[in-house]
């Protein structure tokens, strides 16, 4: 299971009990010292540094549900606490020093040269991308950097925003064995429509591998008839697997425009296979845009755990 796939589950299970009345922050305080436990695993000298596996999603959720209760609860010296609580310190720490420095391209080519790590380097990536004068200069950056780790990190920086250099230049990345690479180019190319697009994205859910990605990069270029492979695709990620929960999610993305009809059953698939309330919620929402909510399924959603999705069935019955 992917680390976000498991935070995702925490926070499920925290609101679950809050739903129930069955006492969510002792749940809460539970999965603190859950993930601490797991943080104490951590050896140094390790590939990473320990701070990338704190559980941030998690540990945001947490606190906007508890507030200053965390913040006292995190005072405990126990060791998986004190554990949690450092690392939690240590992200801090590394997002003070990307912020502390002024956002611009010297900057960044003065981490990157200085030995910088990845994290870092992306977050300073994404506030030089916000300027439209460096915007350009910051792409060329990332394409001619011999390290791939190095180069997925500055293409980090255009996640969210237009990439300012034509296509064709990120097509060397688009199959790179570099999952970070490999992963960021099929979503910065995802957002522009293009035939080559479309065909390699069928084709690498023909493979079944890489789904979610493929996902990405077919998303703008996408074409009724894609339906039954994607469809296809789906049905093999296992879910035992870590990428369910990220493919699961491209599917929603792929068919929310409101053009996109569907005509098979990939949405009830979804809808029945995720383990996530906030996927399922969104899903109900959107097969019943689709115009294809069935009774069985608004039945369900009466007795689903998570509180939005009930009042959503609801509403729908009462309307």
């Amino acid at each position: 299971m992917s680390s976000s796939s498991l935070e995702g589950l925490a926070l499920d299970l925290i609101d679950l009990e809050n739903s129930l009345g069955s006492g969510s922050w002792s749940v809460a305080c539970a999965l603190i010292r859950g993930f601490g436990e797991a943080l104490l695993s951590y050896r140094a000298g390790s590939a990473h540094e320990r701070y990338l596996y704190f559980p941030d999603w998690f540990d945001s959720g947490v606190n906007e549900r508890f507030g200053d209760r965390v913040g006292e609860y995190l005072n405990d010296l126990s060791p998986d606490i004190v554990a949690y609580s450092q690392t939690r310190d240590e992200v801090k720490q590394e997002r003070s020093v990307v912020t502390s420095r002024e956002a611009n391209l010297a900057s960044l080519q003065s981490m990157v040269d200085a030995g910088a790590r990845p994290p870092q380097i992306r977050s300073m990536a994404r506030r030089v991308a916000q300027s439209t004068k460096q915007s350009k200069e910051l792409a060329r950056l990332a394409l001619e950097h011999s390290d791939p780790d190095i180069t997925a990190a500055i293409l980090g920086g255009f996640s969210s925003r237009d990439f300012p250099l034509p296509d064709d230049s990120l097509m060397p990345f688009v199959d790179s064995e570099n999952d970070r690479l490999r992963d960021i180019t099929r979503i910065i190319l995802g957002r522009t429509e293009a035939e080559w697009k479309r065909e390699h994205a069928l084709d690498v859910l023909r493979q079944g591998q890489h789904v979610d990605e493929a996902l990405e990069l077919l998303q703008a270029s996408y074409q009724a008839e894609d339906e039954p492979i994607v469809d296809a695709s789906i049905r093999k990620v296992s879910l035992r697997g870590e990428d369910w929960h990220s493919v699961f999610m491209g599917v929603l993305d792929l068919f929310s425009p409101a053009d996109r009809p569907v005509t098979t059953g990939v949405l009830d698939y979804v809808y029945r296979q995720t383990r996530c309330s906030l996927c399922r919620n969104h899903l109900v929402q959107l097969i019943a845009d689709k115009s294809v909510l069935s009774d069985d399924v608004i039945e369900e959603c009466l007795l689903d755990s998570y509180d939005e999705t009930r009042e959503f069935a609801s509403h729908f019955l009462s309307s």
